[in-house]
């Protein structure tokens, strides 16, 4: 998780280098993130039938490699259609990793799911914080934003070492099982509308990621290396949020929780957008990066515990939902900012969190799904 979380969060300021050095546009540039974002969709679906066939194991070693794999090419330096598979194998490798470990934690901790779930994704904010610092750290220092991500590829390396062997640990409730009469539950229609709100929660968390260096070098007029570093206030406010994210679920309900969120998020978005001061911007994201910390765990927990009993492929289709949105998001804000510019292409935030309380509102994910069973 910790891993992913580094290349997931370097991926948008590497593109702002990118663009330097090839003179691509935002457009041809937003190709990266919707390539990626296939490779999460094509990953979710193919979730359920690895861990049915192989086990969770070997899914995350293979979401380990195969990451490695992704980064190798991206930071390849060769031509535009080598470099682009890049984010289209990290991407695939990390959503089998982030479905692979939510469900083998919601098996392992039981009640305790929600905030285990949720200090997981602590570890990946923890990483995400250094991915930027260390991409503007190697390219003022140390001759290339590359250095940063192939230190990310060793890493991944002496992961995988580190892990030996033995990985049937991770085989806990991973096989949806028939009753007497040979039938398998079938997800109920809440969870559909989990992975919906989930979808559309994470949206705007993939708005700031891939596109908030760019708003804070253009009306903060910092240089490219110093807004690709600037994100780490996003990133530290991902962070602090989820540390103390775990805290919050214990004692209110997800979905109380997520509310509270998307409210945080509301005030944090006023500050970036309203003032053109670079360290107004910088207090905005860090509020930003509270409102969001919480959303993307508790919503695939939220996911899974509608699912009644199906985990693994639940949470499979939510990460196909959030490649989707991944896919969609960034290239629309793209295509907006070369129009009307960074600025005003960032109003389809609010617009996002109106249509996740909406929904959050609409359809509530209690804190236990009896499991619906159909033939077959």
């Amino acid at each position: 998780m910790g891993m992913f979380g580094w290349f997931l969060y370097t991926l948008g300021p590497s593109m702002a280098f990118l663009r330097d050095e090839t003179g691509m546009s935002r457009t041809l540039s937003s190709l990266y993130p919707v390539i990626a974002s296939v490779g999460g969709i094509i990953a979710g679906f193919l979730v359920a039938p690895i861990v049915a066939r192989y086990g969770r194991g070997w899914l995350l070693r293979g979401g380990s490699i195969s990451l490695a794999l992704g980064i190798s090419l991206f930071i390849s330096g060769g031509p535009f259609a080598v470099t682009v598979a890049g984010p289209f194998f990290s991407a695939a490798a990390g959503a089998g990793c982030v479905v692979g470990v939510s469900a083998f934690l919601s098996a392992q901790q039981r009640g305790a799911g929600d905030a285990a779930i949720t200090e997981a994704n602590t570890v990946a904010a923890a990483f995400g914080i250094l991915g930027p610092i260390a991409l503007g750290v190697a390219a003022t220092w140390l001759g290339g934003w590359r250095f940063s991500l192939l230190l990310l590829v060793i890493s991944l390396v002496v992961l995988e070492i580190a892990r030996g062997r033995d990985l049937t640990v991770y085989r806990i409730d991973d096989r949806v099982e028939r009753d007497a009469t040979g039938q398998r539950p079938a997800m109920p229609a809440l969870t559909w509308w989990a992975i919906l709100t989930l979808v559309f929660t994470t949206a705007i968390e993939m708005s700031y990621i891939f596109w908030a260096t760019d708003l804070l070098a253009s009306r903060g007029t910092w240089e490219t290396a110093a807004a690709a570093a600037g994100l780490s206030a996003l990133l530290l406010g991902l962070f602090v949020g989820r540390a103390g994210g775990s805290w919050l679920v214990e004692r209110l309900d997800a979905e109380r929780s997520l509310l509270l969120a998307l409210a945080t998020l509301a005030i944090g978005f006023a500050f970036t957008w309203i003032w053109p001061v670079a360290w107004v911007i910088l207090i905005g994201l860090f509020i930003v990066g509270l409102g969001i910390s919480v959303q993307f765990p508790l919503g695939m927990a939220r996911v899974m515990r509608a699912s009644a009993g199906q985990a693994d492929k639940a949470a499979g289709i939510a990460s196909s939902g959030v490649g989707v949105a991944g896919m969609i998001i960034p290239f629309v804000l793209a295509v907006l900012a070369d129009s009307i510019g960074v600025h005003y292409a960032f109003l389809i935030v609010p617009a996002l969190i109106a249509v996740s309380v909406l929904l959050l509102r609409m359809r509530p994910v209690p804190a236990a799904v009896e499991p619906k069973v159909t033939n077959g």
